[in-house]
């Protein structure tokens, strides 16, 4: 509705974008990344068990006045690592 997660810098392919997870809660780059078919980041576990949005394309910030990239990953994959990993609580 409007709302998402937009880079403000360029990311290169395996570079992490922002904790998605901290301690078992959600944080606002989680909260407001969205569902995309085609997406150009993916959910990790971190050593620590935290979940980090990693950039899985290049995803372009904003230049010269143009907004940057919406940050977007596959619900699907990002459910299942959190079924298949640790309990993640709300």
């Amino acid at each position: 509705q409007g709302k998402g997660l937009f880079a403000t810098g360029d990311f290169a392919p395996g570079e992490v974008i922002a904790p998605a997870r901290v301690n078992g809660k959600r944080t606002i780059a989680g909260r407001y990344t969205n569902h995309s078919v085609n997406p150009n980041a993916k959910m990790v576990f971190g050593e620590s068990g935290n979940i980090y949005l990693m950039a899985t394309k290049v995803i372009s910030g904003c230049h010269g006045g143009v907004d940057g990239e919406e940050i977007s990953v596959n619900y699907r994959e990002a459910l299942s690592l959190q079924i298949g990993g640790k309990a993640c609580q709300e």
